[in-house]
């Protein structure tokens, strides 16, 4: 088992952080990998792969949060793709399994994050291979919903701090069970389930670089 931060932000989009600080977060964090996931692009993912190539510690997966016409969807691949992806679930569905990626529901419920409803997410479990059923930043209740979701339907849990804040980077990674320590390798073992989801909360630095983080963005 390796932990996986499954849920990370740049500032290539809304994170504090650069592609090669959290790279240098997530190996002094203890982490085996990380999928970056910037909105809507996976440049903040290769920014940080080619810094990875230079640091060492830690592996990058090719990865976005994907806002759907119905909410936010992970995708995390094996291997480089671009950001010519689709909007609808169903299509970004396709396009995710033509490119070797797999989907992931991102805090679903919580709407103020843009997550999918649960209702939905439920209609249409077919087109993920996960359910976060851990968010970090998500309150508790929501996180809970999730992660009874995901029982009633027998689907992969999994786990992520969506970090936007260096303090948050590794705070609910994913166990993965992997047979290779490579993207691939993470990848494959989420499809086929091999994942245990962990708990954690912000701590009081998280909280408090969080609100700074968010006075910062509406100001700037």
């Amino acid at each position: 088992m390796i932990a996986v931060e499954l849920h990370s932000h740049t500032t290539v989009s809304d994170g504090f952080q650069t592609p090669m600080e959290i790279v240098r977060l997530a190996a002094r964090k203890g982490l085996s990998a990380i999928a970056v996931t910037d909105h809507d692009t996976f440049r903040g993912a290769s920014l940080a792969k080619r810094a990875a190539k230079l640091l060492g510690g830690v592996f990058v997966i090719p990865s976005a949060e994907v806002r759907s016409l119905l909410g936010d969807v992970l995708v995390l691949c094996s291997n480089d793709v671009g950001d010519d992806f689709p909007r609808a679930v169903e299509e970004l569905r396709e396009w995710a399994v033509e490119r070797g990626c797999i989907t992931i529901a991102a805090h679903p419920g919580y709407s103020r994050y843009h997550g999918i409803p649960l209702n939905a997410v439920s209609r249409m479990a077919r087109l993920f291979d996960a359910i976060e059923v851990w968010n970090a930043y998500t309150p508790p209740h929501f996180n809970l919903l999730a992660m009874k979701l995901a029982d009633d339907l027998g689907h992969t849990p999994v786990s992520g701090s969506d970090a936007h804040v260096p303090s948050m980077v590794g705070v609910a990674p994913t166990l993965v069970e992997v047979d290779s320590d490579n993207a691939e390798g993470v990848v494959e073992a989420i499809a086929r389930a091999r994942t245990r989801p962990t708990i954690g909360f912000p701590g009081v630095r998280a909280i408090i670089e969080n609100i700074g983080w968010s006075i910062y963005r509406v100001i700037d």
